[in-house]
């Protein structure tokens, strides 16, 4: 019982923590139209399940991916920062491709 608890309280705080940045984000932005509450829900479950793809990566290419996808970063760029070769940033990224298609199948 006080597992299930601690995985509710997990998964509640890191909901609360995702849909803040989100909402922050949303505040920069200065939209004219703002999502619909519909709209905001299905985001904020996007969001969510990108956090539980992205959690399942190693540390590694967890930070690659976010690196080429957010930051903009070559291979090689992120190659440098992690210490490793392009190729293994190249593998990195297959990982979390993978993981991206296996989490669109659902």
């Amino acid at each position: 019982m006080t597992t299930v608890a601690h995985g509710l309280v997990v998964n509640f705080w890191r909901r609360r923590d995702i849909e803040n940045a989100y909402l922050q984000v949303l505040a920069e932005q200065q939209l004219e139209t703002e999502p619909s509450l519909e709209q905001h829900a299905i985001i904020i479950d996007t969001l969510l399940e990108i956090d539980r793809m992205l959690s399942k990566l190693s540390a590694k290419a967890r930070q690659a991916f976010l690196w080429v996808h957010i930051d903009v970063l070559t291979y090689q760029q992120v190659a440098d920062r992690l210490g490793v070769s392009d190729r293994m940033v190249k593998k990195y990224m297959a990982q979390a491709m993978f993981a991206c298609l296996t989490c669109q199948d659902r």
